[in-house]
């Protein structure tokens, strides 16, 4: 027993010793060549590593070959959006009659919801308390202004994106996965609808599955029974390619407590407008029409202030990057991306984003010629970009005005997002101000790293191709910034 005591006593020594440690820059190549070396396996990896104070640059391996991303575009699509939005920029959403009020509170004519692309109609906007929060307001100020009943539609006019919801080059295997939620000028609960299941009384029985809101946008098929007890979840969902026909097999153990799962929804535009109806409904109001979404900007003439009922404002910019960046939202990446399309060229289009995104790069330094813009996400993979192009963008961004919101949005190690999990020793903690990326194959850390000596250091670290498990990966990624804390 006191024989392992020293041992581990000597062994803190060494920790220690070595986390007092500085190193040099020819130390530190040295150090990351060996990590490098130490797991091979096929893996190429693209780094770039250069002080943000005098641009000396203290590492680099393949930095100009391009590399698939993952959620590292975020950095860019972020970066693009604070200087072409700005960082007070506020989605918003109008709403509308067409016809006039009746003494008897009746509309005669229909509702028009002028969409902005805005993602932050969902329970995580610090606007709202629950997804279905602003439809609430708006039945209340509806109601305020005297309608009790609506002789017409419920219109979504969602022209300001084009019909195209699916990015270039995303996977079709992952269109049910909430990460790969359909892009829209209309857009309600970050696209997506959440599903809950619930065991039976008895072994055999049918389960119960109920969506999260009750809607009729989507339709419920469910074959899936009750099983016996230990077995957990051995249920399979699918939706028809094209609608939002949801299917439910296998089995859910008797003892299990409800299961709840998110899904995308087809044609999101209708999902919204088709919830609204139905929230309306339940506040009070008698509606006659149907839930309709028009793209070909038919009912613009309507929307005039003389026509304005209501509408609802987004939070600033600066705060929809913090959600999107601290938890690596694609959805909101994705809206961002057209929004960017709709502000710059009066179209919210995937080609449209991409050019105003290839614009703010070239401001940057970025020879756009050399790499290859697909999505806002990362989400596709025929985004092709560079650890030098990372590290132009994040120094351009360092010397702009909207830096510190930048910064902020970001996961910081062992504190927020994507890294409160990561690097939060001692020398490391709050330190590192990354993005993190992930798909398969691919993982990327690219960022700022403040080092005990007080200097910042802009970084990009990017691995492809790797057959070994993504956690070997992250450890290298994370021994690297340890490396770099350190440098003296």
């Amino acid at each position: 027993m006191k024989r392992l005591v020293v041992l581990i006593f000597l062994s803190f020594l060494f920790v220690s010793a070595q986390t007092n440690q500085y190193y040099s820059k020819q130390e530190v190549a040295q150090e990351i060549n060996e990590l490098l070396n130490s797991k091979k396996d096929g893996i190429n990896w693209g780094i770039k590593i250069e002080s943000l104070d005098n641009g000396e640059v203290i590492y680099e391996k393949n930095a100009e070959q391009n590399f698939l991303p993952a959620s590292n575009m975020k950095i860019i699509t972020t970066a693009a959006a604070l200087e072409i939005l700005k960082p007070n920029y506020t989605y918003k959403t109008y709403v509308y009659k067409n016809g006039e009020i009746s003494a008897d509170g009746t509309l005669n004519g229909d509702l028009i919801i002028k969409g902005s692309g805005d993602p932050t109609f969902s329970y995580r906007s610090p606007n709202n308390n629950t997804s279905l929060s602003v439809f609430k307001r708006w039945a209340k100020d509806l109601k305020e202004k005297g309608i009790s009943k609506i002789n017409g539609s419920i219109i979504g006019d969602d022209s300001c994106f084009d019909n195209d919801r699916f990015g270039r080059g995303w996977t079709k295997d992952n269109e049910l996965d909430n990460f790969s939620a359909q892009v829209s000028g209309l857009a309600f609960d970050e696209n997506c609808i959440a599903l809950q299941f619930i065991p039976a009384d008895k072994i055999g029985e049918r389960i119960t599955v109920k969506s999260v809101p009750e809607t009729s946008a989507i339709k419920i098929i469910n074959s899936a029974n009750t099983g016996q007890k230990g077995i957990g979840s051995r249920l399979n969902v699918k939706r028809e390619d094209g609608s939002n026909i949801f299917t439910v097999i296998g089995s859910l153990g008797i003892d299990s407590k409800t299961q709840s799962a998110t899904y995308t929804v087809d044609n999101p535009s209708v999902y919204f407008v088709t919830v609204l109806k139905e929230v309306l409904q339940s506040e009070g109001i008698a509606i006659t029409g149907e839930a309709i979404v028009e793209n070909s900007g038919l009912y613009k003439k309507y929307q005039t202030p003389e026509n304005l009922l209501t509408s609802y404002e987004s939070p600033e910019l600066k705060t929809i990057i913090t959600l999107m960046n601290k938890d690596s939202l694609n959805f909101y990446a994705e809206q961002l991306f057209k929004t960017l399309g709709y502000y710059c060229y009066s179209r919210g289009s995937f080609p449209n984003g991409e050019k105003a995104i290839n614009k703010f790069l070239e401001k940057t330094g970025v020879k756009t010629n050399n790499i290859n813009v697909a999505d806002g996400s990362g989400l596709s993979r025929l985004n092709l970009i560079s650890p030098d192009a990372f590290v132009k963008v994040l120094r351009y961004v360092a010397k702009s005005d909207y830096y510190s919101d930048f910064r902020k949005s970001l996961p910081i190690s062992g504190i927020s997002g994507t890294l409160k999990y990561r690097l939060g020793g001692k020398e490391t903690g709050g330190k590192i101000f990354a993005k993190t990326g992930s798909i398969r194959y691919v993982s990327a850390l690219s960022g700022y790293l403040m080092t005990q000596k007080g200097d910042t250091i802009v970084f990009s670290t990017l691995a492809n191709n790797f057959t070994n498990h993504p956690y070997e990966i992250i450890k290298i990624q994370d021994k690297i910034c340890n490396l770099l804390v350190r440098l003296r």
